[in-house]
């Protein structure tokens, strides 16, 4: 307990020097030891407390691999399929699939393909209704939903998607679902795709507004607190996109820095 402590005080020194991007050897030196690998005392992520906890990293790419990766791994863990949805473009056969294989960030974040099962971790992408907490990076699990065939190949449409939120700040209760329990219907939506040679293409999309909830940038980290950390530190820009990822959680024991990152970050001061 002693040493927990002591580790925890070391942390906070470390976190309000990376501040200033004036961060020690020592302090360097402690966020090393949080790097994920085989040694005795360096963190484990197939360890329980770590178990499908959200993976922080800063691109969107790696966001959506993450998820996709992830969402897989747990769908076979409860010995379920992920059934895929597509969404309803209003464009020429051509270009469908291009589109439907379009990472999410490309689409921004309506989701040309989701891959979803019963339990799945979701983030909702739209305020869709404020007065039941249904907002923007709201998050919840996927419950139950109603869905159509979207042509004669067998693909599937969503029509309904049923939503447990899982920290609303007030309980809500609509007629005929459980406690905390809404629905989301698909609506047409306006969205700019970022195509594979780089063009901008804009269609009209029906689908509906969530993603899989493994991973999330650095950029919507503010309020948002979990009880661990895993974090992937390589990729981001600078001292205080570090700070963001790692000043969530106070506890040493709780982080675990997926791989390297620039020290040279943390420790060159602040520009001007």
């Amino acid at each position: 307990q002693k040493s927990q402590t002591l580790q925890n005080g070391k942390l906070r020194h470390c976190l309000k020097c990376m501040r200033y991007g004036a961060c020690t050897e020592a302090d360097i030196k402690l966020l090393h030891s949080c790097v994920v690998g085989r040694g005795p005392n360096q963190p484990k992520l197939p360890n329980q407390k770590f178990h499908q906890i959200l993976i922080i990293t800063s691109w969107n790419a790696h966001r959506d691999k993450i998820n996709k990766i992830r969402s897989e791994q747990f769908a076979n863990e409860l010995d379920q399929k992920l059934t895929s949805f597509y969404s309803s473009n209003e464009i020429n056969s051509f270009l469908k699939d291009a589109l439907w294989d379009l990472h999410h960030f490309c689409t921004q974040n309506h989701s040309e393909l989701l891959k979803i099962c019963i339990r799945l971790s979701i983030m909702v992408k739209k305020n869709i209704a404020t007065e039941c907490c249904a907002t923007n990076r709201a998050e919840a699990r996927v419950v139950g939903w109603k869905c159509n065939s979207l042509d004669k190949t067998g693909k599937l449409v969503l029509e309904t998607v049923f939503i447990e939120l899982t920290s609303p700040s007030t309980f809500i209760q609509l007629d005929g679902l459980l406690l905390n329990v809404v629905f989301m219907h698909c609506a047409q939506i306006s969205v700019k795709c970022i195509m594979p040679n780089g063009k901008i293409l804009q269609i009209s999309r029906d689908q509906i507004p969530l993603i899989p909830n493994f991973a999330m940038i650095d950029y919507n980290l503010q309020h948002h607190t979990k009880s661990y950390n895993v974090v992937d530190l390589n990729n981001c820009r600078n001292h205080q996109s570090i700070y963001i990822c790692l000043s969530r959680e106070f506890s040493y024991e709780s982080i675990a820095i997926i791989q390297g990152f620039d020290n040279k970050k943390i420790r060159s001061g602040i520009p001007g």
